[in-house]
């Protein structure tokens, strides 16, 4: 059924009817078993000038999210073609056209595709500057980090979120005094707990007196268990001899979950 996955390039061209493409592309979309779908993928890559318009014409359909995912991964593996089918999708008025087109842009990876990303990291719609920030710590660099910065000022949550979360992990390390500035203030569990991996991944011992309020608390205040399960995994990463101080003195913690985790991550401890 359909083009055989090793079929000569030119005998597939001639074949290539719009029904044939609607056909695989469909087939792709309803594929469930990983065999199957490697042999769809392997067959539109082959093709992937005429599949990748195919493929970001089908994203533009709203198509159930396994039928996204698939259609994703596919135009990951087009490489230019992807690109190349992408890049008017970025100036679509619609938000969710906008946002595949960020998304293929995130999964093809090439560096130069940042300067695309970049003006979408202030579209109207938060789900938009959100994807574009995930984009952007797919694809990496030095270039991904600087154009981040700001976006941990952006007015909705999610995107800081995303853009805290990103910034620890390309380990951007001017995040440094905007994360511990959003840490001190911060009072969103769910963000704490961000911030606190974010800064744990950067490793700067700068970071160790704002957590260290987060793993203990104060007189009258004390952070939640998640929060400070999380101060301490960050200490424990940034290993300054304070730091794994802290680590060790939470074994006599009254949590004994707390504990437990505090025994783990001092065994772990150079």
């Amino acid at each position: 059924s359909g083009i055989e996955a090793d079929a000569p390039i030119a005998l597939a061209n001639a074949l290539l009817e719009p029904d044939v493409i609607t056909s695989l592309v469909g087939r792709l979309a309803d594929v469930r078993m990983a065999e199957e779908r490697d042999e769809v993928v392997y067959t539109l890559v082959r093709l992937s000038g005429v599949f990748a318009p195919a493929l970001a014409r089908a994203l533009s359909e709203v198509p159930a999210r396994s039928a996204r995912r698939n259609y994703l991964d596919a135009l990951s593996s087009m490489g230019r073609d992807a690109v190349d089918a992408a890049v008017p999708m970025m100036d679509d008025s619609r938000w969710f056209i906008v946002r595949n087109g960020v998304d293929i842009l995130g999964e093809t990876g090439f560096e130069d595709s940042i300067a695309r990303l970049t003006p979408t990291l202030s579209h109207p719609d938060g789900r938009v500057r959100r994807a574009t920030v995930m984009a952007m710590a797919k694809i990496g660099g030095d270039d991904a980090g600087a154009q981040l910065l700001p976006t941990l000022d952006d007015p909705v949550q999610e995107v800081r979120e995303a853009a805290a979360m990103a910034l620890g992990h390309l380990r951007v390390m001017r995040a440094l005094r905007p994360l511990l500035a959003v840490l001190e203030s911060e009072k969103d569990e769910e963000f704490l707990l961000v911030l606190l991996r974010s800064l744990g991944q950067l490793q700067d011992p700068g970071a160790v007196p704002l957590i260290e309020k987060r793993a203990l608390g104060g007189f009258f205040t004390k952070p939640s268990k998640s929060v400070r399960i999380a101060a301490y995994r960050a200490l424990a990463a940034i290993g300054t001899p304070h730091a794994r101080q802290l680590v060790i003195g939470a074994i006599e913690d009254r949590d004994p979950e707390i504990a437990a985790v505090a025994r783990a991550l001092a065994s772990q401890l150079d």
